[in-house]
């Protein structure tokens, strides 16, 4: 009887033995899932966060001259919310389900910064000046002439902005005897001279202006033609 009892000692033995390692494949395959969900999630961050730069880098420089060219500022602050929704369909669409965001601006700096357990990236596009550039361009369409007390460049020279460049005629005709007023029309062109970095162009824009202007001269003829070539870089 004793091989018996012996044989069920071992078979008991070995079933024990049969079942840890049951246990243990069990955890070791749940646990090799695991990891290979965190690596992929983990290379998907990475290949995100490699990116994340230059994309935000050629919409923001897209949006910029976009907006510069409707002299509407808001189309260049839409970059805030198309990052947000972004990160969001990042969030859908991978296993970066904890991926954490956030943005701001100041002023035309957009600032960024993206997290994902414990890794984390972050920049800041501070190149760009649609918001300033726009407003030049509505204070020069603003602009008048008094052109006995001051030439047309001494006027419109304040209103551009440092490293850029108006260039441009304003010309037409103004009516009176001695003192004459009118308007003049301004054909110009506002060209940023600060180098985009992720588009091959610049931030420019063409506009027209029609400005008051008076002359005062030692004259009776009518009229008198105004023709002035504009070049002013600061």
């Amino acid at each position: 009887m004793w091989w018996a009892v012996y044989f069920a000692t071992v078979t008991a033995i070995l079933i024990a033995i049969v079942g840890v390692f049951s246990i243990l494949a069990d955890t070791y395959k749940g646990a090799l899932e695991a990891y290979r969900i965190v690596k992929f999630a983990v290379d998907q961050w990475s290949s995100l966060s490699s990116q994340l730069n230059y994309t935000i880098c050629l919409a923001a420089e897209s949006l910029a001259k976009k907006a510069l060219v409707s002299l509407n500022a808001s189309v260049y602050k839409d970059l805030g919310p198309m990052f947000a929704e972004a990160m969001e369909e990042v969030r859908r669409r991978t296993l970066l389900k904890r991926l954490n965001y956030s943005w701001a601006f100041k002023d035309d700096v957009f600032m960024w910064n993206a997290t994902f357990l414990k890794f984390r990236t972050s920049g800041a596009v501070d190149w760009l000046r649609p918001t300033e550039l726009i407003n030049s361009v509505e204070e020069i369409k603003a602009a008048s002439f008094d052109l006995s007390a001051s030439s047309i460049e001494d006027v419109l020279r304040p209103l551009v902005p440092k490293n850029a460049v108006l260039q441009g005629v304003v010309h037409g005709y103004l009516y009176g005897n001695g003192t004459y007023s009118g308007y003049l029309q301004g054909e110009y062109l506002l060209k940023d001279k600060t180098p985009l970095r992720c588009i091959n162009a610049t931030l420019s824009v063409s506009f027209t202006a029609s400005h008051y202007a008076t002359l005062t001269v030692n004259s009776t003829s009518p009229s008198v033609y105004i023709y002035y070539q504009v070049f002013i870089d600061n």
